[in-house]
């Protein structure tokens, strides 16, 4: 790696570490709030503002299911979400606008349980894409990233977790941040590589969308032709 990216991840990394230790002894739910901008305040540094990254619920016009309360929703460009009151920072989001679902977690390793829960959640919801290029339609899931701020020893120790999670319902990839260890179905990564290979899988999550069409009215049921 080239060592001027190793010495901007080393510092992104260690900005992240020293904000969240810094607010160890807060309300739980102050906590929960800080780590969420955290990341989010991370990503918007790392990725265009054409971008957005938001905190709410998802539904789906096929299955007329809920996610529940997500920590990071990753929007598309141009894609619009609904204030569940009005300023408010909470946002109702329609799934085939979201690339991506980050659950945030302070300690991966001892909130996998929850991390599953809003995976099923998540999972249950199905996108009904058009793909603009092939002219082609599909049904699929929303990609999920579980990130913790500490969690296993090592990457090989996140891994055998990984692993021994039902496919259907674990993450499609996991992040620790303080043992810099990273996990996915096609890639594992440690150390300096771990920030990057977060980074670039949703890259290649963002880029895999990047000429769908969404048909919002689909929401609407059965309407009136004009």
């Amino acid at each position: 790696m080239h060592e001027l990216l190793e010495s901007r991840l080393s510092a992104l990394r260690s900005i992240a570490l020293a904000t969240y230790t810094a607010g160890r002894g807060l309300p739980g739910y102050m906590i929960g709030v800080e780590r969420e901008a955290l990341i989010r305040g991370l990503l918007t540094e790392v990725y265009p503002s054409t971008y957005r990254f938001v905190s709410g619920a998802i539904i789906d016009s096929i299955s007329s299911g809920v996610s529940g309360q997500v920590d990071i929703a990753v929007l598309l460009p141009s894609a619009p979400s609904f204030p569940m009151v009005a300023a408010g920072d909470q946002r109702l989001v329609l799934a085939e606008n979201v690339a991506a679902v980050i659950e945030v977690k302070s300690n991966l390793a001892s909130q996998w349980k929850d991390v599953i829960a809003t995976v099923k959640k998540i999972k249950a919801l199905k996108k009904h894409l058009r793909d603009i290029e092939k002219g082609v339609a599909e049904v699929t899931n929303i990609p999920t990233i579980a990130v913790g701020y500490t969690g296993w020893k090592d990457v090989w120790a996140l891994k055998k977790q990984w692993e021994d999670t039902d496919k259907d319902i674990r993450p499609d990839a996991a992040y620790v941040i303080r043992e810099s260890a990273f996990v996915s179905a096609s890639l594992q990564a440690e150390k300096g590589g771990a920030l990057l290979a977060f980074i670039a899988f949703l890259s290649e999550r963002l880029e895999d969308q990047a000429a769908i069409k969404t048909d919002l009215l689909r929401y609407a049921g059965p309407i009136a032709s004009m």
